[in-house]
């Protein structure tokens, strides 16, 4: 699975050019922010921030957190997501940080 969608980015940085990178890395702040929130949550406010999340990941071209958010979301009992997933998602938005900064290195 491609984790990242570089052509996404490669258009939306010909749409917006330079305002894309504090985007994007405001974004990485946001994943890692919900990250901490879903440590806490319970119930209906897990799918409520899972769908957030997926939404923001959807947004900025991280396909395999999207995916990941999806599956959470998804969870019928509204359970807090186990520390496996959690180390996941938080290697994917490691993953993705390195990647931004690699194409945007000045940032």
């Amino acid at each position: 699975m491609t984790s990242i969608d570089q052509p996404l980015i490669d258009r939306m940085e010909e749409m917006i050019g330079d305002e894309l990178p504090p985007i994007c890395f405001r974004g990485i702040g946001q994943m890692r922010d919900g990250l901490r929130e879903l440590r806490e949550a319970e119930g209906n406010v897990v799918r409520e921030i899972a769908h957030r999340l997926k939404g923001a990941s959807s947004s900025l071209g991280l396909v395999a957190l999207a995916q990941e958010f999806a599956a959470i979301e998804a969870e019928k009992d509204g359970r807090r997501p186990a520390g496996e997933w959690l180390a996941r998602a938080k290697a994917l938005v490691a993953e993705a940080e390195a990647w931004f900064s690699k194409r945007w290195p000045a940032r």
